[in-house]
């Protein structure tokens, strides 16, 4: 199972996008094509980007280890996303000084490139200087070929993460302690996408699952309960 291979470009210096420069484009996966834009305007410090309209792009505030193959991240609401059009804007409507960061000082964008036999994932890592309001790009990423991509969710809280393992056809599951009075939605795929399996209506705050023989390989779960969703990604071991 292939789980494309991560292309890393740092470049140094880290590209900077100054206040009042001209949009910078930037061509992730090297194909020719530019894959995002960003803008960075002289007036009220709006800063914002734009991306084709068969990328979709998240944003989030700490670090998902995003630069590293086979990993995946998490949506997060603060950008908004327009299916209809053929721009996808991000605009941070003049609050740039509410873009979350993490504790290293770095955001993190996701961009699903769609095409080439199937969807591939690109990740940009960058930070705001609020002194002078400059946009910089430390580094950025892509994948070779289509793989573990980027799962939709929520931004998780490092204590209550979801825990799980998979072995042998056994299940082990571990639930953050917000989710053990509701009713909840289990959904295991493979990375292509494909459900593997189903599950409703339980709450227990620790389960143990029989699901059969599931090859070896990575795997995405998804608990979800009414808005709440967490995802992670799990490794079936036959071994266990």
């Amino acid at each position: 199972m292939a789980t494309g291979q991560v292309i890393l470009n740092d470049p140094n210096p880290n590209i900077v996008i100054e206040m009042g420069a001209e949009p910078f484009e930037l061509d992730i996966d090297l194909d020719g094509e530019i894959d995002i834009i960003f803008h960075n305007e002289d007036w009220y410090y709006d800063i914002w980007m734009e991306a084709s309209y068969h990328q979709v792009l998240y944003h989030y505030g700490y670090d998902p280890d995003c630069l590293k193959e086979g990993t995946f991240i998490y949506q997060s609401p603060f950008w908004k996303v327009d299916e209809e059009h053929a721009l996808a804007i991000r605009n941070y409507d003049g609050y740039w000084d509410q873009l979350p960061l993490c504790g290293d000082g770095f955001s993190y964008l996701g961009i699903k490139l769609i095409g080439n036999g199937g969807s591939r994932y690109a990740w940009i890592r960058m930070k705001i200087d609020f002194s002078v309001a400059d946009v910089i790009i430390d580094a950025y990423a892509f994948q070779s070929i289509p793989g573990v991509g980027i799962v939709a969710g929520e931004m998780p809280d490092t204590e209550d993460a979801l825990n799980a393992f998979l072995g042998n056809g056994l299940f082990l599951v571990n639930l953050p302690k917000y989710f053990f009075d509701e009713e909840l939605q289990f959904n295991l795929v493979n990375v292509a996408g494909e459900r593997i399996w189903q599950n409703e209506s339980v709450g227990q705050p620790s389960m143990i699952f029989e699901m059969g023989q599931i090859p070896t390989g990575f795997y995405i779960l998804t608990v979800s309960s009414g808005k709440l969703k967490r995802s992670t990604l799990v490794l079936s071991n036959q071994g266990y």
